[in-house]
């Protein structure tokens, strides 16, 4: 540990402290200015799965959103990591056959749906794992409808140089100004490049999507739309019971978050025209739910109703076997 990585949240038991989460914080306006941070704000991080309202905007820019006549609905699960539920699948693979496509066009990789995964319900069922329910089915879902609109070829869409990836890493190069083509490239869970890139740039870009003044018309209107799409379908960006669909419900959409997997989290604050983005350095996220929360908390954006409906996000207490709380996990982000 360094000074510059804080100490976000702890695990509390019997009155001690028994673990806790380091990580950064950072959040930007359109100007590139830091209102605050917590930590780095210039550490690379991969933001994986909350990069999503990013990867969405070309769908839009294209043209491809219009002539192919995608909902809402549809717009929304090209950002989620949604659950897998029914109305999750059928979705995506009502959109796919739509557009006289099939699951074997997907190649994000099958699986259970969230939560089932090796589960007896699961084994018992007798189910085969599916692409429909891998939680990255409508964002590839998105990849192929805007490949298809273009007449590129379809195999192959989630590699780097694919043009649909091609045109993924120009826009958030743009929109987090920052250079993409030198920085360090992974694989995602779900086969597509994730790039390693400053949180305050990510935040950047986010400060965009609250207040996209000065931006070209084109991406002033996909902007609008996704956020639009989003606050009417919170629940397709996620589901059930998952933060990040509890959270701009309990704020009527006054507030867009997205989370990533190994602590990733981005928020969306049109009101203030704030983008803020965190990491958790061991990678919890429960512990980035946590923390997320405690930023908005500071800035000002729940109120105590938002609060109240996410107070099992926000100060989850531990409970044991025999239903008993032992303990708690609490935010103990520094105040501005």
């Amino acid at each position: 540990m360094t000074k510059r990585e804080p100490i976000l949240v702890e695990v509390v038991r019997g009155g001690m402290v028994e673990s806790y989460h380091h990580g950064e914080m950072v959040i930007m306006d359109i100007k590139g200015s830091v209102i605050k941070s917590w930590g780095d704000p210039d550490k690379k991080v991969y933001a994986r799965s909350a990069l999503k309202l990013l990867q969405a905007l070309p769908l839009i820019e294209t043209g491809a959103a219009e002539a192919l006549k995608i909902s809402d609905e549809e717009i929304t699960l090209a950002c989620a990591s949604h659950s897998s539920s029914p109305e999750h699948i059928e979705r995506v693979k009502a959109w796919l056959n739509r557009l006289g496509l099939s699951e074997s066009d997907l190649e994000c990789g099958a699986c259970a749906p969230i939560g089932m995964n090796g589960s007896k319900d699961f084994l018992s069922s007798k189910m085969s794992p599916t692409a429909f329910a891998h939680p990255c089915s409508g964002n590839h879902a998105g990849f192929l409808a805007t490949a298809l609109f273009m007449k590129e070829e379809l195999r192959g869409y989630i590699e780097r140089g694919h043009p649909a990836q091609q045109r993924i890493e120009k826009t958030v190069s743009e929109m987090a100004e920052f250079d993409l083509s030198s920085v360090p490239v992974g694989i995602d869970g779900c086969g597509i490049p994730v790039y390693g890139f400053p949180l305050k740039n990510l935040a950047l870009a986010m400060a965009k999507f609250a207040n996209p003044e000065g931006l070209p018309s084109k991406r002033v209107e996909a902007i609008k739309r996704i956020i639009s799409a989003i606050k009417k379908h919170p629940k397709m960006l996620a589901g059930e019971n998952r933060f990040d669909t509890t959270l701009i419900e309990a704020t009527q959409g006054e507030v867009i978050i997205k989370g990533g997997i190994e602590g990733m989290y981005i928020a969306i604050i049109p009101s203030l025209g704030y983008g803020a983005a965190l990491k958790i350095n061991d990678g919890s996220t429960q512990a980035s739910e946590i923390a997320c929360g405690a930023l908005l908390n500071q800035l000002g954006v729940l109120s105590e109703q938002a609060q109240s409906s996410l107070s099992n996000f926000l100060n989850p207490k531990i409970v044991n076997f025999v239903g008993k709380v032992v303990g708690e996990r609490r935010s103990v982000v520094a105040e501005f």
